[in-house]
């Protein structure tokens, strides 16, 4: 979920790179209101089951990267 979080706006700013230049400023509000809300939406879940008690690692995400330099991709909510 935290990956989705992360890439929604980056999809937004791509999506407004390719809108093109016809009625630019209606369309890029648009489709920035557009990804802020389901960023928005999709957060609220994270949001809702946020643990504030615990002291560890919320939300999780890990795998491997780049295997032979031994690099990772990890994410998490504290």
């Amino acid at each position: 979920m935290l990956s989705i979080l992360i890439l929604l706006p980056l999809i937004g700013a791509f999506a407004i790179m390719l809108a093109g230049r016809q009625d630019e400023a209606d369309t890029a509000r648009y489709i920035a209101l557009f990804t802020t809300l389901i960023t928005f939406f999709a957060s609220l879940g994270l949001w809702i089951g946020f643990d504030a008690t615990s002291a560890k690692f919320q939300f999780t995400e890990t795998g491997p990267w780049f295997k032979d330099l031994g690099i990772g991709y990890h994410l998490g909510i504290d």
